[in-house]
């Protein structure tokens, strides 16, 4: 796979004495290291001015917060009727390009929030078809409906799962 082994062994004591000796085996060890665009404070180290100052306690450990730097947002699924604005807010405080619709065509359409739509019918189509029964607007038998008339939509926002290395992190 691309130079690297599919499965990377070591033992204990190799652990302790690198505990990320797997990047140094293979290939790996002579491709050079990532380096981050991003130059805002150093969240990981904690003797930096920046992490002491904002740390806030929670419980017995110190949780760094960065004032300037956070951003979130939250779905209330109660009130949710599928508009997709979440969509749209997503994309707009992401800057995620927008592409025309012949690209929508293609199948090259970005999001890192979709909406899903869950259809269900109050009624099995055993009940409807097999057994003859037909049901009104209240659910009492009576006058024949069309199989449409029952189905019911519930819309579900879904996250771009990708929250090992989320591109939204930084915002």
């Amino acid at each position: 796979m691309e130079g690297r082994a599919i499965v990377r062994e070591g033992t204990k004591g190799m652990f302790d004495e690198n505990a990320h000796f797997a990047q140094t085996q293979g290939m790996d060890a002579h491709i050079p290291e990532n380096v981050s665009l991003y130059q805002g404070p150093d969240y990981l180290n904690p003797d930096n001015p920046v992490n002491k100052q904002n740390a806030v306690a929670i419980g017995n450990n110190d949780f760094v917060v960065d004032p300037d730097h956070q951003w979130a947002m939250t779905i209330d699924l109660h009130a949710c009727i599928g508009c997709n604005s979440c969509t749209v807010a997503c994309q707009s405080e992401n800057n995620i390009p927008i592409v025309g619709k012949d690209q929508v065509i293609r199948g090259r359409e970005m999001h890192w929030i979709r909406m899903d739509r869950y259809f269900s019918s109050p009624y099995d189509s055993k009940t409807v078809s097999e057994m003859g029964l037909h049901f009104d607007e209240t659910g009492k038998p009576g006058k024949r409906f069309n199989d449409d008339d029952a189905v019911e939509m519930l819309p579900q926002p879904v996250a771009c799962q990708q929250c090992e290395a989320a591109p939204c992190e930084t915002v």
